[in-house]
């Protein structure tokens, strides 16, 4: 998808390796924002041929961006960072495994809960960017007990580093 183009070309092996360790936020984070808005703001019928050309380190590459975005959603207080995060899990997801975005699911809406969001409306805004295997759990999500979507659900726990919260 030539849409795609300069940005993929630009998220080369070299400049993202550590990314999961990166100060928050760093240039890579802008590469990503920028390619999960070019897929919200493509025409639907270009999005099933970017799909294969986006491939599993890329959506790799969205989940560790979505788990970036929750811990600049506390940070900052802004939600929409975690609307951001929601959109490339739902990308991850679909490139990866969709369980690898549940986990995802979990940080954001901690993350806005903790600044006091209401999080469906931000998992509804991003359903087009979900792949049918994972649309499901991205609609349910907000709807499940505490203790079932809960940082302690997925092994997760709230920490902090230099930058803070993370």
């Amino acid at each position: 998808m030539e849409l795609l183009d300069d940005l993929l070309a630009e998220l080369t092996p070299e400049k993202t390796a550590g990314y999961d360790r990166a100060r928050i936020p760093d240039e890579v984070d802008d590469l990503l924002l920028r390619l999960v808005g070019r897929l919200r703001r493509a025409d639907p019928s270009e999005l099933p041929q970017a799909w294969p050309e986006l491939g599993d380190r890329v959506g790799m590459l969205c989940l560790i961006f979505a788990e970036r975005m929750a811990a600049l959603t506390v940070r900052t207080g802004e939600a929409e960072h975690a609307r951001w995060g929601l959109a490339a899990a739902g990308v991850g997801a679909r490139l990866i495994d969709p369980r690898d975005g549940m986990v995802r699911l979990a940080l954001l809406h901690d993350a806005l809960a903790r600044i006091g969001r209401d999080p469906a409306p931000y998992f509804k805004d991003a359903e087009p960017l979900a792949g049918p295997s994972f649309l499901e759990d991205l609609r349910r999500f907000p709807e499940r007990a505490e203790d079932d979507r809960s940082l302690a659900a997925m092994r997760y726990e709230a920490d902090a580093d230099a930058d803070g919260f993370r």
